[in-house]
């Protein structure tokens, strides 16, 4: 319970088990910075974070826009993972299986 936990509050959720892609969530801290092997880091930032601003209105991994996804295979490689917050849902952002 506690990894998934340090996931979902970066935004992360393992949604398969044995599948290395995380569906995106919403942040709960502005800002992680996470060391990575080969002196690497992951920066999850999450722009406009507040208690009233949970909703994810656009996402973006190294400033490539994400719908639904990332695969883990990107998250290892470093870099920032952005998300822009809101407090109201996003609507037109893509949801469901064909989303990814």
């Amino acid at each position: 319970m506690g990894s998934w936990f340090v996931l979902s509050a970066l935004g992360l959720y393992a949604l398969a088990p044995g599948s290395s892609d995380y569906v995106l969530g919403s942040p709960l801290f502005a800002h992680v910075r996470l060391r990575l092997p080969g002196g690497r880091s992951l920066n999850v930032v999450a722009e406009n974070a507040s208690p009233r601003h949970v909703y994810v209105a656009s996402a973006s991994l190294n400033d490539v826009p994400l719908r639904k996804v990332v695969p883990y295979e990107q998250l290892i490689k470093g870099g920032t993972l952005r998300f822009v917050m809101t407090d109201t849902p996003n609507v037109t952002r893509p949801a469901g299986p064909t989303s990814a």
